[in-house]
């Protein structure tokens, strides 16, 4: 099955929101596209803020042209 790694700019309201619909319902997602989705990397310039979302290790940082390459 093909993969899509994810890449989000800014964590605020919008970026949250869009991260949990990712994380909460990845496997319905994925059933409908039919491909695996991988949130690979998640920029923002406050890393320290809590955002009341738990990301996997060095998927949260401060590097937005990281994600971009």
């Amino acid at each position: 099955m093909k993969t899509i790694s994810i890449g989000l700019l800014g964590c605020g309201t919008v970026g949250v929101g869009v991260a949990k619909l990712l994380l909460e319902n990845r496997s319905l997602i994925q059933s409908r596209l039919g491909a695996n989705l991988h949130l690979k990397n998640v920029a923002d310039i406050d890393t320290t803020t809590d955002r009341g979302i738990v990301f996997d290790e060095g998927v949260f940082i401060n590097d937005a042209f990281a994600v971009v390459e």
